[in-house]
């Protein structure tokens, strides 16, 4: 934002942990090892990230947190991979023919900004305008 012209456009993208929970520790099989080592949070199944992680996870409200106060208004905060990612759907994604390729990206558009859907994508973007 320091650096960012008025009206200019900044891009943020995260790790979003309750997509990022399912796949790597569900289906992958690592949820009691990320229990154990306090990654998550028993109950809550809250994220936690140290710094030698590869990268941070976060839920939407901890975005919002970081962002409040920044000289900016939001202009769009969408879930990038969505159901992509689940149950191997990448393959059918890659299999389909172009028309119905072409119909899944009318869906994914008509759900990556819902606010019931962004949190089972893996990954989010967050494009936010600095003010005036």
């Amino acid at each position: 934002m320091r650096v960012a012209k008025p009206g200019g456009l900044l891009y943020a993208a995260y790790c979003i942990d309750s997509g990022t929970l399912y796949k790597f520790g569900f289906e992958k099989g690592n949820v009691e090892e990320y229990l154990a080592n306090g990654k998550i949070e028993r109950g809550t199944f809250r994220c936690h990230s140290n710094p030698s992680d590869l990268f941070q996870l976060y839920k939407q409200e901890d975005i919002a947190a970081l962002t409040a106060d920044l000289p900016a208004r939001r202009l769009h905060y969408v879930g990038v991979d969505m159901l992509t990612n689940w149950f191997g759907f990448h393959k059918t994604v890659d299999d389909m023919p172009q028309e119905r390729f072409a119909l899944y990206i009318d869906y994914h558009f008509s759900i990556c900004e819902r606010a019931d859907m962004v949190g089972a994508s893996n990954h989010s973007l967050d494009i936010l305008q600095k003010s005036i």
